[in-house]
């Protein structure tokens, strides 16, 4: 990896953080795959990754899931965990994409402020750029080369 203006690799002057929450896609985790993959377009690759998890904790009364307010079904819950299960073992498996991943496991939903505060208190480096779930880090690119 190219050294900064600081002399450091950008492995060791930025952190990304994606923050992550039920969605209808789960338990597939390719979306998570494919935002992974496009950090490698900012040279973010091997920059270390903290993936943060917040549960539901409401239940929908309705029988509708409404992901946006943490409102979800039993069978979106059970597959929201089935997710957070499959990405913490490839994280720790650290193949691929997951090489410099961990993961964060919220106790209860905290809403994306909060799910990016509890992360940023294992933030080391200089900078950190936070990347929703939903957002491939295309759009990013040139925060990444401000870094270099």
């Amino acid at each position: 990896m190219a050294a900064g203006s600081s002399g450091l690799p950008l492995e060791e002057r930025l952190t990304v953080v994606v923050t992550t929450s039920a969605a209808p896609v789960h338990p597939d985790t390719g979306m998570l795959r494919k935002v992974l993959g496009s950090l490698s377009l900012g040279g973010a690759a091997h920059c270390r990754t903290i993936i943060v998890c917040a549960p539901s904790n409401q239940q929908a009364a309705d029988g509708t899931s409404k992901f946006k307010r943490g409102r979800i079904t039993q069978a979106a819950a059970a597959a929201y965990a089935e997710y957070r299960e499959s990405i913490t073992k490839l994280a720790a498996a650290g193949d691929g994409c997951f090489a410099n991943v961990e993961v964060l496991e919220l106790d209860c939903r905290h809403g994306f402020g909060h799910a990016v505060r509890a992360a940023l208190a294992l933030v080391r480096t200089e900078f950190v750029i936070v990347v929703r779930l939903w957002r491939p880090c295309a759009d990013y690119y040139y925060t990444f080369s401000l870094c270099c």
